[in-house]
């Protein structure tokens, strides 16, 4: 029934307003579907919401924070290049230098890792800020994977 709702209050919404994006996992889930990301929604470690999605063959996942009674208020798109050729830390540092967004680093076994953080806050962001958000993740995918020479 929530989705139901999710995607009924998502259907009535004009693509032209600036309709609030909260961290309703299931809102973000039809968002990243209607953007053509292929989805799947399960929980991570700590059972918290997380969706888990794939561009340009790039495997990628949609972590949610400070999540409370209700949405949540941030959210983390994050891809590990797992099982990488070794990259060193100069590598990750002149991305973290030269890129104004994405986070960054090498995880504990040496694989390069990228990460965005959006701040949700009480009152979201905008749909079209949203989507905006998306199609820069996906450039940004693409240049550190050029960067890294996966």
């Amino acid at each position: 029934m929530r989705r139901l709702t999710a995607s009924l209050c998502l259907a009535l919404m004009p693509m032209n307003v600036a309709a609030q994006v909260t961290g309703d996992p299931e809102v973000i889930e039809i968002l990243m579907q209607d953007a053509g990301f292929p989805v799947y929604r399960d929980t991570d470690s700590y059972g918290d919401p997380r969706i888990r999605s794939v561009v340009d063959d790039t495997l990628f996942s949609v972590y949610f924070y400070d999540c409370g009674d209700g949405p949540c208020r941030a959210l983390q798109l994050k891809s590990v290049f797992d099982g990488a050729q070794p990259r060193g830390l100069a590598l990750v540092n002149a991305w973290n230098r030269e890129y104004r967004f994405g986070s960054a680093f090498l995880d504990a076994e040496g694989d390069p890792v990228i990460e965005l953080d959006i701040n949700l806050a009480e009152d979201g962001v905008g749909r079209r800020n949203f989507n905006e958000v998306l199609d820069g993740w996906t450039v940004l995918l693409s240049d550190f994977r050029n960067h890294i020479n996966w």
